[in-house]
């Protein structure tokens, strides 16, 4: 191979890596560091206390469960959390389109009380524009929109809260 003939070979290569850069779309399954067609999971999560007793161990401050059920693509669509005795005390549902995006969520606080309920939009290139959350009587709690360049980076992320009004009395 000459000079020639292997400096357009490089020039090639490079100018492919550059143009494949668009890296795949991470599932909950990938994010969550678990291999294999798993459909659910219970997880026990103990946090410690700052207090350290005499032998300089720290006891656990509280210690609950969260079960997480997936679907079929690897994305979570229901996760519950359960108080230290085991009682359901929240419950997450997601919803997706067709491009594997979270699109929506609702947090249920058992039995059935919504307490927030999220909708999130997403450009043609997957990246999430606008996040809109609201409490359970539809008032807007916080609103986020993104903006990407032609490299597909946030350069810019807008957030705006929404206030309750204080009544006079």
């Amino acid at each position: 191979m000459n000079t020639r003939n292997l400096l357009i070979f490089l020039v090639l290569i490079l100018n492919f890596s550059c143009s494949t850069d668009k890296t795949e779309k991470k599932t909950d399954l990938n994010k969550l560091n678990i291999n294999g067609k798993v459909k659910s999971y219970l997880k026990t999560i103990s946090r410690n206390s700052d207090l350290q007793n005499d032998s300089l161990k720290s006891e656990p401050k509280e210690v609950f469960r969260e079960s997480i059920k997936l679907n079929k693509e690897g994305n979570i669509i229901e996760k519950n959390s359960y108080t230290k005795s085991g009682n359901l005390y929240k419950t997450w549902i997601s919803k997706y389109d067709e491009n594997n995006n979270e699109i929506g969520i609702i947090e249920i606080k058992y039995p059935n009380d919504i307490l927030k309920t999220w909708i999130k939009r997403y450009d043609k290139l997957g990246n999430q524009i606008e996040s809109l959350i609201y409490d359970n009587k539809d008032s807007l709690l916080s609103h986020s929109k993104s903006i990407y360049n032609q490299f597909n980076k946030v350069t810019e992320l807008i957030i705006l809260k929404s206030r309750k009004e204080k009544t006079k009395s």
